[in-house]
């Protein structure tokens, strides 16, 4: 199953045009959000704010959230992020499905059972 990962993304990085966007960001807010988390005893990673703000913006600019197909660019109608973790046991690429309707319990729920 590694093997499949690992082929499929490098099909995907070579044959999928990719844009890149950059910003420096001030995270203290997140930082904060995180120990209010762990307080409750939940886990929360910068990743999975990451996640939900990229959810987020797909939402607010859907042209974005578009497919090529044969038939020509397809706009999706969920916004569905895949995010490849390194783990003990090799690389994964676990879909958070609809994210842009999920809070970041769920995301980071989604993404933890995912590893396990």
């Amino acid at each position: 199953m590694r093997k499949v990962i690992a082929r499929r993304l490098t099909e995907s990085k070579s044959t999928v045009p990719h844009a890149y966007a950059t910003i420096e960001c001030t995270i203290d807010a997140i930082l904060k959000l995180r120990k209010s988390f762990a307080r409750d005893k939940s886990k929360l990673s910068v990743n999975d704010c990451v996640i939900k703000a990229a959810a987020m913006a797909l939402k607010e600019h859907p042209k974005v959230n578009s497919q090529w197909k044969d038939e020509g660019v397809v706009q999706m109608a969920n916004v569905d992020i895949s995010v490849a973790v390194a783990t003990e046991q090799g690389l994964i690429t676990p879909i958070v499905t609809d994210a842009s309707n999920k809070g970041l319990k769920q995301i980071s729920e989604n993404v933890r059972v995912s590893m396990s």
